[in-house]
């Protein structure tokens, strides 16, 4: 695989041509990644100050690289979550043990639908919402603890939606009346055209 970049709009045959190298190229990395996290635990276990070393030697790499590398050189984080850092479901495996997080990768977590049923949903696909609905802080949660979870939600919004005797509610930044919302910019706006 070329890489040089090009500025032109690339052809459709470039682009399956590019499909076809991504795979071993991508392979590439997760092995050399492998390689790298293993000596990069190497390094830091032999002396306290190794691990400073390493850092200021390399400073455009982020802490959360350093991070991913360790424990995927320690055997605590799969190998294809050591390249994900912010996505809401990464971070939510990267706190289960290793088996789990493989066992979610290769065969997807049970996530209650809003009818009672459930489905086998892989991490990745999954909405913040339905990570904070399957993912508890250490594990991952049965079908009971998340209708438990979706229960105190809705008793939670009941409550924080109940309507001010004067007709209003505050919710975060914005008044909602009715069935209308209000930023404070909207409000300044209409009170600025009151006058």
């Amino acid at each position: 695989m070329s890489t040089a970049l090009s500025t032109k709009v690339p052809t459709r045959l470039q682009t399956q041509a590019f499909a076809r190298d991504l795979t071993p190229e991508l392979t590439e990395v997760g092995e050399a990644m492998g390689r790298l996290s293993k000596e990069y635990v190497r390094h830091i276990d032999a002396g306290p100050d190794r691990c400073e070393i390493i850092r200021k030697g390399n400073p455009k790499v982020s802490m959360g690289v350093f991070r991913n590398l360790e424990l995927m050189g320690r055997g605590l984080v799969h190998p294809s979550l050591a390249l994900s850092f912010g996505e809401h479901w990464a971070r939510a495996l990267k706190r289960l043990p290793l088996s789990e997080q493989t066992a979610a990768i290769d065969g997807g977590v049970e996530l209650m639908t809003a009818n009672g049923d459930t489905l086998l949903v892989n991490p990745e696909n999954m909405s913040q919402d339905q990570v904070k609905q399957a993912f508890a802080e250490d594990h991952f949660r049965s079908v009971p603890e998340q209708r438990a979870h979706i229960e105190s939600l809705a008793v939670a919004a009941k409550v924080q939606n109940k309507a001010q005797p004067n007709g209003y509610v505050i919710k975060g930044r914005k008044l909602i009346v009715g069935n209308k919302s209000f930023t404070r910019n909207k409000l300044l706006s209409i009170l600025q055209e009151m006058v």
